[in-house]
């Protein structure tokens, strides 16, 4: 949450790139309208993982221990 109490998400991709070097690149700083809760959570990363093409190329995801990111995987899964 900002400090105008927004609620933000940021989406991260970390990968091996072809030269065999890890990367990480932002792919998202959104705002999340309405609650922060896992429905509206999964909703911003299904339009991330859409707008890059990648919903193939997930491996993992990462976040903190958090209720509502559990609850957004398994909206995603």
């Amino acid at each position: 949450t900002s400090l105008s109490n927004y609620s933000i998400i940021s989406i991260f991709s970390n990968y091996i790139h072809e030269d065999g070097q890890r990367r990480r690149q932002l792919l998202a700083f959104r705002r999340i309208y309405g609650c922060y809760n896992g429905e509206n959570i999964s909703k911003a990363l299904l339009t991330v993982i859409h707008e890059y093409s990648i919903s193939k190329k997930i491996g993992y995801l990462v976040s903190d221990n958090a209720q509502n990111n559990d609850t957004a995987t398994t909206y995603l899964f």
